[in-house]
């Protein structure tokens, strides 16, 4: 198994970056990573929860939504870094 130092880089960002070294990317963001992707985007705009209640939500979808949402933080984060960077204050 591959570990990625995540003290110095995200997993996403990580991924990102080596994946077509050494997979096809298409079998990795198959259909199903989308739909998960796009489950929680419209959980998170709509505020509503993906199952009733927590303890019918599967414990691999909790594992992706938590990771989704660290990886969507992150992204935020640096893209609010650039903004400062680039503007001298925070957009």
């Amino acid at each position: 198994m591959v570990r990625i130092d995540t003290s110095k880089y995200q997993v996403g960002e990580s991924l990102y970056t080596a994946l077509p070294h050494f997979a096809n990317d298409e079998d990795v963001l198959n259909s199903q990573c989308q739909d998960t992707i796009k489950v929680y985007q419209y959980c998170k705009v709509t505020n509503t929860p993906p199952y009733k209640t927590v303890f019918e939500t599967p414990s691999l979808f909790i594992e992706d939504i938590l990771t989704i949402d660290s990886e969507f933080n992150y992204l935020v984060k640096v893209q609010a870094e650039k903004n400062k960077d680039t503007n001298g204050s925070t957009k």
